[in-house]
């Protein structure tokens, strides 16, 4: 997975990107996880129906503003990112300048500041045509917190109460000389 952080700039760091694209050959998607106006949302470069699937977690109708608005702009760079993706893979990825754009129907934020939350699971739960998952806001809450709480690299002592299954003595040493 990709990131481009802002392609209004217009900023490629070509290297880079030829390494991360020397897996995306072969996959049927290839994911952008955008930030643009301190919101994240995914574009899927959708190589299995041809399209940019654009999951986005804001629900515009509550906002009063219409989802285009945000969007056209990233969406008048696709042959811009298109071409970095074709000078980078030597063409092997298909030109997906000119593709239709799709807005995919999913599960929405509850909060102001969720979507890099929602973003996450609509990488790992989208498979071209649906979310293989069914999520709702309170569901991506649990899963994050669950996993930042019990993840290894957490180094916070668990209350007894949390620990029931001894998972809070699995600490990564970390060398203090480094």
């Amino acid at each position: 997975m990709y990131n481009l952080h802002c392609i209004l700039c217009d900023q490629y760091n070509l290297d880079l990107l030829v390494f991360y694209l020397s897996c995306f050959i072969c996959c049927p998607q290839i994911f952008l996880a955008i930030h643009c106006s301190s919101h994240y949302c995914v574009y899927c470069i959708n190589l299995i129906h041809n399209r940019i699937d654009i999951l986005d977690s804001l629900a515009y109708f509550w906002i009063d503003t219409n989802p285009m608005d945000r969007h056209a702009v990233l969406l008048n760079k696709m042959p811009l990112v298109s071409a970095v993706f074709q000078k980078a893979t030597g063409n092997k990825v298909l030109d997906f300048g000119k593709w239709k754009s799709t807005f995919i129907d999913v599960p929405k934020q509850a909060g102001p500041n969720d979507c890099m939350f929602f973003a996450w699971k609509y990488m790992e739960f989208w498979d071209g045509e649906r979310l293989h998952c069914e999520l709702n806001p309170m569901q991506v809450y649990v899963i994050v917190l669950l996993h930042f709480l019990l993840h290894a690299l957490n180094q916070a002592e668990l209350p007894e109460e949390l620990d029931i299954y001894g998972i809070g003595g699995r600490k990564i040493q970390f060398d203090q000389s480094q």
